[in-house]
């Protein structure tokens, strides 16, 4: 099917169905604590035994609608805690900014172990984040201006990094005594280091392998492969000019550093 009108075309009605759209909700905290509660329980487990009520009863049609209606609840479900957890989060800190201690503000906020298990979680997160933050910045203030700005450079991206995360693994690399761009990482070392088990550590170190950096004359990856060995060892190449344009420049004469204003970074 083709629509025309003045200056303006569609060729299928499927695309208007597939525009994204932003709802916005206004209630009272105990409501959507109310409403949450309700999703996350006995309204998903009741759509859960609905969509294995049709699978039995082979009414394809009715499923498919119902398993796709399941999914649309299940995406607004987490729609609906994140917005809690955003909204509980927003009230912790500002609490702790009047200098409220924790028992206080957990006795404020929860008004069962349900609400208490998550509002411990919540300051707890919070409580970790600001310190990773904290240790984020001592790193930086480490670095030399090269060290800097292609760190800046990572975190203004706009790529979906953790940065304190990344700054703890770039000092690391930064801080190394290694001259050959390669480290063997023993007895889970890596995964301490980063507090990551094996499947995280792997995700990070694949999204540190996307960033390409260059520096005067040279242009490559941050990471160029990493492999696990076996169960507890790993070994990780990476450039050196990469992370720390000085060090490299004495290794190796041909290497120009060029100005730091030119230092450029892409995600591929």
């Amino acid at each position: 099917m083709e629509i025309i009108g003045k200056g303006f075309k569609i060729k299928n009605r499927d695309i208007i169905g597939e525009l994204d759209v932003d709802v916005k909700l206004k209630m009272s905290l105990e409501d959507l604590r109310i409403l949450s509660r309700y999703l996350e329980g006995e309204f998903l487990n009741g759509m859960e035994s609905l969509v294995m009520d049709l699978e039995n009863d082979g009414n394809q049609e009715e499923l498919l609608y119902y398993e796709k209606l399941k999914t649309i609840l299940e995406d607004l479900t987490d729609g609906i805690y994140k917005g809690l957890v955003d909204t509980e989060k927003m009230i912790i800190g500002e609490l702790k900014n009047h200098e409220i201690d924790e028992d206080e503000i957990i006795e404020l906020m929860a008004e069962d172990e349900y609400d208490k298990e998550r509002v411990e979680n919540i300051y707890m997160a919070m409580n970790d984040l600001n310190r990773e933050e904290k240790e984020a910045q001592e790193i930086f203030d480490k670095l030399d201006i090269y060290g800097k700005m292609i760190l800046s450079k990572i975190k203004e991206s706009g790529e979906d990094f953790y940065m304190p995360l990344v700054f703890k693994f770039f000092w690391f690399l930064y801080d190394s005594a290694d001259r050959s761009g390669e480290v063997v990482f023993t007895e889970n070392s890596l995964e301490e280091l980063l507090d990551l088990d094996r499947e995280g550590l792997e995700v990070f170190l694949d999204q540190m392998s996307k960033i390409t950096v260059k520096v005067g004359n040279q242009t490559g990856s941050l990471i160029e492969y990493f492999s696990f060995l076996n169960d507890s060892t790993m070994k990780l190449e990476y450039n050196l000019f990469a992370v720390n344009p000085r060090k490299y420049m004495v290794l190796d004469h041909e290497f120009k550093i060029g100005k730091v204003e030119e230092v450029e970074i892409k995600i591929i």
